[in-house]
């Protein structure tokens, strides 16, 4: 960074867009669409109810056929162990979240709430291309 406060602006980035908070929403938003939402349409769900199979079973499925062999027991772990691990590391980093500062230094109100706006970003992208493409789909 080539101004004085480089390293302050880095230090905001480096804590809240690219802390564990949005990349453990990202990495939820993505178990619920794997799980839950594995289809070509979100409107496809209403079609056949109720379906034949749940799309956490299509998304097995297909990584079987690409691997060429059987997961017997990936079920397991895609329903229980990941949703709990995740949600208890949210929970940790939310539990511990605290102010950014810098050596001695606080950041302002002001810095504070710039940084928790920049780590919404990230995730709300998600669910706005989530909420486009389903408009997209249906018009």
């Amino acid at each position: 960074m080539t101004t004085r406060a480089g390293f302050y602006i880095f230090n905001i980035f480096d804590s809240y867009v690219c802390g564990a908070i949005p990349l453990l929403i990202i990495c939820i938003a993505q178990l619920i669409t794997v799980l839950f939402g594995y289809r070509t349409t979100f409107s496809s769900w209403f079609e056949k109810w109720p379906p034949s199979q749940w799309p956490g079973q299509t998304f097995i499925a297909h990584i079987s056929e690409i691997l060429k062999r059987r997961l017997k027991h990936i079920w397991f772990c895609w329903i229980f162990i990941v949703p709990i691990w995740l949600f208890g590391m949210l929970a940790i980093a939310l539990r511990t979240v605290g102010l950014i500062t810098y050596e001695n230094f606080v950041y302002p109100l002001s810095f504070q709430i710039i940084g928790y706006m920049l780590t919404s970003l990230a995730p709300f992208s998600i669910f706005a291309y989530f909420i486009y493409y389903q408009l997209k789909q249906n018009t």
